[in-house]
């Protein structure tokens, strides 16, 4: 009888420690994320997920390592552990559900929005859901198609009640209606300024720096140029020096050109970036995970 009850103490005692080492473990790497100290967090959920033996437990920790992986700007080992999740057996729908909305934006930050729709697309055959929608305007917006991405948000626009996604989803609103009303520079026009007037092209754009640079080496070649035309006329000897200066100030005068068209294509991507920053940090605040 005596050895009975020690074995169930024993029992219960081994299993009840085991049990709180792992949720121990869980509330470390929850500390470490929210401290953004995500690779270290990365290795304990992978040391939790080796241990664990139910298919659905692993696969929400590959989620919260995937998460982590996509807040550190590494995309691709996150897509790897979403692909885990998908393939497990013994995972519920609710899981792969979000492994697809987190597998669309590890698409989404390596700019392959016809693979990150596609995962929605996925998606909505396990449940057509309001993240869904969501996500999928973000794409929308992040190729440009800001009209197409007002639309598929004004889906959600309708829908009644006061979720998370309905929020996320009116500021998204917002944000797509600021960049639909971004004025870009023309490319055309700054390189017709700095055609006739070199560095105005870049000046057009703001950069005044680049302009000064391009307007200043420009002028100075042309200047070398007359200026070595000028003895070399005087000499009677030719004129090797003028057709050499004459090349490099057509050179400088040719990038003066291409740079305006550079600059202006550089300052309305950086334009349109600015209000894409804060589009991914509303999106990713969409995808809830479950808890550990």
């Amino acid at each position: 009888m005596l050895k009975s009850v020690s074995f169930i103490f024993f029992f219960f005692t081994f299993f009840s420690s085991d049990l709180l080492l792992a949720q121990d473990k869980a509330g470390f790497a929850d500390d470490l994320y929210k401290q953004q100290d995500y690779f270290r967090a990365i290795s304990v959920w992978k040391e939790m997920k080796y241990f664990e033996s139910t298919p659905e437990r692993k696969s929400q920790i590959d989620l919260w390592i995937a998460e982590s992986y996509l807040k550190s700007s590494k995309p691709v080992q996150a897509t790897y552990h979403i692909s885990e999740i998908l393939n497990r057996e013994g995972t519920t729908a609710d899981t792969k559900l979000t492994a697809y909305f987190l597998l669309a934006r590890s698409y989404q930050d390596q700019s392959n929005f016809i693979m990150a729709r596609t995962a929605i697309e996925e998606s909505r055959e396990i449940e057509i859901t309001e993240t869904g929608f969501l996500l999928n305007a973000s794409f929308l917006a992040e190729e440009g198609r800001y009209e197409e991405a007002k639309e598929e948000l004004s889906k959600l626009r309708s829908s009644s009640g006061d979720s998370l996604i309905l929020r996320i989803s009116a500021q998204l609103f917002d944000l797509v209606s600021e960049l639909l009303q971004i004025e870009p520079k023309s490319e055309v026009t700054a390189g017709l300024f700095s055609a006739f007037i070199p560095g105005s092209g870049q000046a057009y754009t703001g950069h005044w720096i680049d302009g000064l640079n391009a307007f200043g080496m420009t002028a100075l070649f042309g200047f070398g140029t007359w200026a070595v035309w000028k003895a070399e006329k005087t000499n009677h000897e030719g004129y090797p020096l003028t057709a050499t200066f004459s090349a490099a100030t057509g050179l400088f005068y040719y990038a003066n050109i291409l740079g305006a068209v550079k600059t202006t294509r550089f300052a309305n991507k950086r334009l349109e970036e600015k209000k894409l920053v804060p589009l991914r940090k509303l999106v990713s605040g969409a995808v809830v995970l479950p808890a550990l």
